[in-house]
């Protein structure tokens, strides 16, 4: 579903596009407490990923997903995470670090002219980044997509409409 649904958007893009989104961080609701993590709509629609704290970057040619490293203390607090090494067989993705990209994404980036994203939700450190080539909302490649409902959607849509 999820390969699928990547497949679709790629199709759409030229050799010298790419998407990038970035989940949701962890919100904090007091002192030491967070809300519930819950991911952006749009990147779990394209990774099937519900951690916090990652970032999506997607091409013909590229799928990587920069994200947590597994740490026995946070996963006390904030739950289990998958990791880098796991990430990549369970999410058929190249995965790196979080951590490293402000240092990696100018160097995917470089062969890319044009870079669709979400202005609402991208990091602010990457913002720069991101705004320093030709760029536009990621809204204008994504909504033609979800607006026809795949087989797993619909039976989603049903379900709901069964218990309302």
């Amino acid at each position: 579903m999820f390969t699928t649904r990547r497949k679709k958007i790629t199709q759409t893009l030229d050799t010298n596009e790419v998407i990038i989104i970035a989940t949701n961080p962890y919100y904090r609701r007091n002192n030491d407490v967070h809300f519930p993590h819950r991911a952006d709509s749009n990147f779990y629609y394209f990774t099937g990923f519900e951690e916090a704290n990652a970032v999506m970057v997607l091409s013909k040619t590229q799928y990587i997903i920069f994200m947590e490293d597994k740490d026995e203390i946070q996963e006390m607090w904030q739950g289990k995470r998958l990791g880098v090494k796991a990430g990549r067989q369970v999410l058929q993705a190249s995965t790196k670090n979080i951590s490293k990209i402000q240092q990696n994404l100018p160097k995917i980036l470089a062969k890319y002219s044009k870079i669709y994203f979400d202005f609402h939700n991208i990091p602010a450190q990457l913002l720069e980044i991101v705004t320093a080539k030709s760029y536009a909302s990621l809204q204008e490649k994504i909504t033609p997509l979800r607006l026809i409902k795949d087989s797993s959607e619909l039976e989603c849509i049903r379900t709901a409409c069964a218990i309302s």
